[in-house]
């Protein structure tokens, strides 16, 4: 996760520096309009807002140019022929993208996307998990992805999905009642998250 700090902030500043006249090329960009558009747009924009979303975007699109280029290829031959899938799949993306408020965000939200693109989560998952990445802290998610997690980021996780009450009995009480103990551990989605940031 530490890397992924790095990386993101390095395609920030190169952004900021060099624009983003390149990723008209970008072969995502090419399978998805929306996205295309809102790039030419972006070019000719000022607001900071606007620059702001624009190197997100370009953080998540960067990231998925280094898959292999056959798995790749693959990849966007599994939407060529269905357009509205495509245009779900673009609004989708600008929507959940635009509301994430850390430049390392999107990195962790292209993982997701290249693992639903290879058939491994559903696009439901996809959703899923790119809302747990909105809601949580990044230093918590980070944190999590971590061999050794304490008991703290696993319950300030708790409202994202990642986590998740677990029962297990614990004696009984003088009036013959079970006494049980709550504690939080990793939920079936957060296990996934972890399947995915850590390949």
């Amino acid at each position: 996760m530490d890397e992924i700090q790095k990386n993101s902030l390095e395609i920030v500043t190169d952004i900021l520096e060099t624009g983003l006249d390149t990723l008209s090329e970008n072969e995502f960009v090419k399978n998805f309009p929306i996205i295309g558009n809102i790039i030419k747009v972006g070019l000719t924009v000022k607001s900071i807002n606007d620059r702001i979303f624009l190197a997100k975007l370009s953080t998540f699109l960067f990231n998925l140019e280094k898959i292999n280029k056959e798995e790749k290829k693959s990849m966007i031959y599994t939407l060529e022929f269905d357009e509205k899938k495509k245009n779900k799949i673009g609004e989708t993306l600008i929507l959940i993208i635009d509301k994430l408020n850390s430049f390392e965000k999107p990195l962790l939200v292209s993982f997701c996307f290249a693992s639903y693109l290879k058939n491994k989560i559903s696009f439901e998952d996809f959703n899923r998990l790119c809302n747990s990445i909105e809601i949580g802290n990044i230093y918590d998610l980070k944190e999590f992805s971590k061999e050794s997690v304490s008991q703290n980021i696993l319950d300030k996780l708790f409202n994202t999905g990642l986590t998740e009450i677990s029962k297990s009995a614990f004696g009984q009480t003088q009036s013959g009642g079970t006494l049980v103990e709550l504690s939080i551990n990793k939920s079936e989605l957060g296990e996934k998250y972890l399947r995915i940031i850590k390949k």
